[in-house]
């Protein structure tokens, strides 16, 4: 259930770009795309240690830096704006 859990929250996180996408009429990328990479990725690689899978280990842990990134630069771009 957990690497089903993680793969669903990664997964979804296509429908919220599409979606807000379709909303603003051009491509987005929005906050929650980012949280839900990051949040579904920990939770694939937590399962992936787990089964000691090393290839699903190297798969769902080498994104995990860009994700949290992502979201980092998000809120430091935001605290530009607002100084």
């Amino acid at each position: 259930m957990i690497g089903f859990g993680g793969q669903a929250i990664f997964g979804v996180r296509f429908l919220i770009q599409w979606f807000r996408s379709e909303q603003e009429g051009h491509s987005v990328i929005p906050i929650t795309f980012w949280y839900c990479s990051l949040i579904g990725g920990l939770i694939s690689f937590v399962y992936a240690v787990h089964l000691q899978a090393w290839p699903l280990l190297i798969s769902t842990g080498l994104p995990l830096p860009i994700y949290a990134r992502n979201v980092w630069m998000i809120y430091r771009d935001r605290g530009r704006v607002a100084a």
